[in-house]
């Protein structure tokens, strides 16, 4: 549903998800609420799942996390967020390369 741009109901299903992983769920709650605009609740379930023990959830966490601060013009901690992803230099990361030009391009 989230692929369809349907995401108040992508929204309403992942909430409703008895899943044993309340990482993925986060997840999948915070995207949608990004592409809504929702951005303090979106903030609050990406730190959420970027806690992930399943290294593809944290590294899509870091990656909307730190979009959704830059669309709620926070400045300072979109920056630490993309840091923290070039930083950790992940080769297998396919938002390394976008997190790098990002930091380029509005941090230097």
């Amino acid at each position: 549903m989230y692929e369809q741009k349907q995401y108040e109901e992508a929204l309403f299903k992942a909430r409703t998800l008895k899943d044993d992983s309340t990482h993925c769920v986060a997840y999948f709650i915070g995207i949608n609420q990004l592409a809504l605009a929702a951005l303090p609740k979106a903030i609050e379930s990406l730190q959420t799942a970027r806690a992930s023990s399943n290294a593809l959830i944290a590294r899509k966490a870091d990656w909307y996390l730190g979009l959704a601060y830059l669309r709620a013009n926070d400045e300072k901690n979109a920056q630490r967020i993309f840091e923290s992803i070039v930083e950790k230099n992940d080769t297998g990361n396919p938002y390394l390369p976008s997190a790098t030009k990002i930091l380029d391009r509005f941090f230097k």
